[in-house]
This record gives C-alpha cells, structure tokens and sequence, in this order.
C-alpha cells in the first residue's frame, strides 16, 4: 500500500505498530511513551544529558521488526517506527539558551521524518485552539459533535489555502509559458516580414 503513518504518544505501542505492517501493510512512526516499549532497555537519561544535545541510542526488536530511538535534545525523546531508525544523521538547528544563539544538532532519521510529517498536526491544533467552537452542555457527545466540526473546518481551511498557493504558482508557471511563446512568435513573425520584404525587392528590380 505504501502508506506512512504518524502519531503521538497517545496511540503509539509496539504491537500495534507491528499489527499495521504485517497485517495492513502500512508503516508507521511515533513518539512512544517509556512504559509501552516492552523491556527495551536504552541509555539513562542523566547519560545522554551528558553527552549532550544530538546524543542518540537506539534497540531493534527482531521479532515486532520495530526500532525503539532515544534522542535527547532539549530533553529525551522517545521514538518507534517500523521503517526508519538512526540513519542516514542530519543537522537541524536549536536555539540554545546558554550562548543566545543557534547551534547545530544531530538529528536521526526518524526524528526527522517525524517533524516532517507531524507539522500539519501541529498547524491544525494550533487552529484549533485559537477558533474552538465550545458550549456548555450535560450531554457529553456535543463535545466530540463540536471537536469533530470544528476540526474538519480547519483542516478544510488549511487544504484551501495549499490549493490557492498550487494555483497560484501553476498560474504564474502558465503565464511565463505563454510569454514566451508570445515572444518567440514574435521573432518568428518579424523573420518571416524581413524575408517576405527581401523577396519583394528581388522581384521589384529591374
């Protein structure tokens, strides 16, 4: 199927992260909360502390095939992911509160792909709590009617506005296209009055 999943540690677990790939064909990655990780015993967090920002340590379980990664940054992070691990490492940049100033920290794999893909989540929430629709009501479903609404209007808002920036830039992309076909018309037009003005000389000659 070739689908990539992503989500928070409220959903992520090993077993299901197994489950979808072997039973629905579909990867995923996630952050994972310490307890879910089923034994896996990583570096301590006063040790990767110490090796400072970027340090990383990382477990394979042979038989859910799922990588478990402890990246610490500004402070741990746990991540499991059925397709991706450490490698290949880039470098991001973190603003550093010691030297007041931007610094480079290496990043696996995995963190990066799961920045990457989460931004629309954040976005989303982000809108969400800016434009929430609440009312106080005793039946508890109308929180879950009105989250479900507003969240499909800001998802609908975002997509609208990523379809007008495609236009946009198609549009643009169009109008340089036919620019030039413009100009090169017009070369091609004043070539064939120059040769057509020429032959009429030729023949006007006595």
């Amino acid at each position: 199927m070739n689908f990539k999943l992503f989500f928070d540690n409220f959903y992520t677990g090993i077993d299901l992260i197994h489950k979808l790939r072997v039973e629905y064909g579909i990867e995923s990655c996630g952050t994972i909360r310490s307890n879910r990780m089923r034994g896996a015993v990583l570096d301590t967090d006063a040790n990767v502390k110490k090796k400072g920002r970027g340090s990383v340590d990382f477990r394979f379980e042979r038989h859910s095939e799922v990588s478990v990664v402890k990246w610490y940054d500004n402070k741990p992070v746990h991540l499991a992911s059925s397709y991706c691990a450490v490698t290949p490492v880039d470098k991001c940049q973190r603003w550093d509160g010691t030297t007041r100033k931007y610094v480079e920290v290496g990043r696996p794999r995995i963190v990066r792909d799961y920045n990457k893909s989460m931004e629309g989540v954040d976005l989303a929430d982000m809108f969400l709590e800016h434009y929430r629709t609440d009312i106080r009501s005793k039946k508890w479903y109308m929180r879950i009617v009105l989250w479900v609404k507003t969240s499909s209007l800001n998802v609908s808002d975002l997509d609208f506005v990523d379809d007008v920036t495609l236009l946009e830039e198609a549009n643009q992309q169009r109008q340089l296209l036919l620019t030039a076909i413009d100009e090169k018309t017009w070369k091609v037009g004043l070539l064939v009055n120059a040769r057509n003005t020429k032959s009429m000389v030729i023949s006007d000659s006595p």
